[in-house]
Formats: structure tokens, C-alpha cells, sequence
């Protein structure tokens, strides 16, 4: 009789910790798509399932820029393109999981940074040179600096408009890619190269740049709102051609599945492909323009 109850109380104590585990998975919150929109004064905007984390509204003196996500989603980085207290160096403000980074100015204008998967590192590009700076640990795989750059201006889009205008990394971390705003892209490390809009016609620059989940092709944005697809980046529509409110600014891969975001300077956000709309600025009074979007994981 003792061992009959033993062996029941062995199953109890058994099923006990296996129901334990397995509430604990199931009620593991499992986060829905979402994104951030970050504007030049450090101000974040969080739809869907993104969480808000913070912004750099009281870090920003003069323009922050340059923003991107950390590799798992959790947190990300506001750049602060010219910091007026110290020029001498470039700033990123991280929130959630990231966490702030301090390097040495080594030119002016960081426009772009991108993540290494677990978040710790990534690498700021300066779009006025292509110099691409790592950080965190993240190594350096060669940047722009050798190559030809156009400068100057594009009308009708505005004045100088740095050369270099987007940057996104492979899935390990082992490389990334670097797009001008003629539509040339520049692979380096262990990212491959799916083609580009260099020497094409464009009739606008391009914006930004995402890569597809699994690293084997990618997504270019312009100002007017024209996408370009290449490697196995499928094209699921764009703004081009239609009227806009303001010029588009950025793109982001939709991580739950197919299709890709794209925003606008005045905060719209356009959805394509299997990317749900949840949500913009748009219409609503920003204290000023939106510079970049963001997906979380």
C-alpha cells in the first residue's frame, strides 16, 4: 500500500511540475507585430505590439536622426545627429534592452545604425562619407569611404542630402549592407549582394534600406515612395506615383511574415503585403518631422 501511494504522490508531484511548465510557456506573453516612429526631436511613437520605452526629446539639442531597433526587438536607439553639447562626439540613447553608447565623432551626419542579433553591438553609418562605426563588440566589415560620392543636391527634394542614406545587418551579425541615395548597395562581410538601383533611373533618393528574416534579400524606399525588391524580397506595392503628403522617409520588414512598412516625414504610415496597419502620425500635429521607423520583434 506505502508504495502505491509513493508512486502516486512521484505522478502527482510529476504532473504538478509539467502542468507548471507548461502554464508558464502558455502564459508567456507572446508579443504582436508592432513598430515605432521616431522624429527629429527624440520623440517615439509606439503602435501594435510595440512597446513605449522611453524617448530622447530631453537629450536632443539640436536633430536627432539616425534610429533602429535591437536585434531581438526589445529596445532600441535614438542618434543623435549633432549633439550641440559635444560635437566631438556621436550619441545614441537606448532604451529597453539598449543601452547608450558614446563614440568619437568621426564625421558629421550619422544618418542609419543597425543591430547585431543579440542587441549589445551594431554599427552607425555617416551618411555624408559612408563611414560605417561599430560599437558593442560589433565588428567592422569596410564601409563607403572609398566610394564615389554624388553630394550636392536633388531637386525638387531639397538642398544637401548626405550620399549614404540607410544601413541594415545580416541575421548572424556577420555583415551588413549600406545603400546610397542613387540606389546603389554595398555589401560587405558575410551579406550577399541581390542587386541595386545604381545606375538605374530613379526619380527620387532612396530613403532606407530593410532586409528580408532570413537575410537573403532586401527592400529600398524613396522619397516619393517607390519601393525596389531584390533577392527574395518580394514586392507587395508602394506609394509611388500616388500623391503624398510629405516625402518618405523610411522603411521596415514586417518580422511576423511577409510584407514591409513604410513612413512618411509627417508621420504616415503605409502597410503592404501581410504587414497589418496599426496605426500613424499622420494628421496628427508633430513638433517635428519623422525621421525613421522601426519594427519590434
Amino acid at each position: 500500500m506505502r508504495l502505491f501511494r509513493i508512486a502516486g504522490l512521484l505522478t502527482l508531484v510529476v504532473a504538478t511540475a509539467l502542468l507548471a511548465i507548461g502554464g508558464s510557456a502558455a502564459s508567456a506573453p507572446v508579443r504582436s507585430a508592432g513598430y515605432w516612429l521616431e522624429a527629429g526631436d527624440g520623440g517615439i511613437f509606439a503602435f501594435g505590439g510595440a512597446p513605449f520605452l522611453g524617448s530622447a526629446t530631453q537629450q536632443c539639442t539640436l536633430e536627432c536622426f539616425g534610429f533602429g531597433a535591437t536585434g531581438d526587438g526589445d529596445g532600441y536607439w535614438v542618434v543623435d545627429f549633432y549633439p550641440a553639447a559635444n560635437p566631438a562626439v556621436t550619441n545614441l540613447y537606448g532604451f529597453g534592452d539598449a543601452a547608450d553608447v558614446t563614440v568619437p565623432n568621426q564625421d558629421s551626419g550619422a544618418t542609419a545604425v543597425a543591430s547585431t542579433p543579440s542587441g549589445r553591438g551594431g554599427w552607425i553609418l555617416y551618411g555624408e562619407s559612408g563611414l560605417v562605426v561599430p560599437f558593442g563588440g560589433a565588428r567592422w566589415y569596410g564601409d563607403g569611404t572609398s566610394l564615389h560620392h554624388i553630394g550636392g543636391t536633388w531637386p525638387p527634394f531639397g538642398s544637401a542630402i548626405d550620399y549614404f542614406s540607410g544601413i541594415a545587418s545580416t541575421p548572424d551579425g556577420g555583415g551588413y549592407w549600406i545603400v546610397g541615395i542613387d540606389g546603389g548597395v554595398f555589401a560587405y562581410g558575410d551579406a550577399a549582394f541581390y542587386g541595386s538601383m545604381g545606375g538605374q533611373h530613379v526619380n527620387a533618393p532612396i530613403a532606407g534600406i530593410a532586409r528580408t528574416s532570413d537575410g537573403h534579400g532586401y527592400w529600398l524606399v524613396s522619397w516619393d515612395g517607390g519601393v525596389f525588391a531584390f533577392g527574395d524580397a518580394q514586392f507587395s506595392g508602394s506609394m509611388g506615383s500616388k500623391p503624398l503628403n510629405a516625402l518618405m522617409i523610411g522603411i521596415a520588414a514586417n518580422p511576423d511574415g511577409p510584407g514591409y512598412w513604410t513612413v512618411a516625414m509627417d508621420g504616415g504610415v503605409f502597410a503592404f503585403g501581410g504587414a497589418p496597419f496599426l496605426g500613424s502620425m499622420g494628421n496628427r500635429a508633430l513638433a517635428s518631422p519623422v525621421h525613421g521607423i522601426a519594427a519590434s520583434g
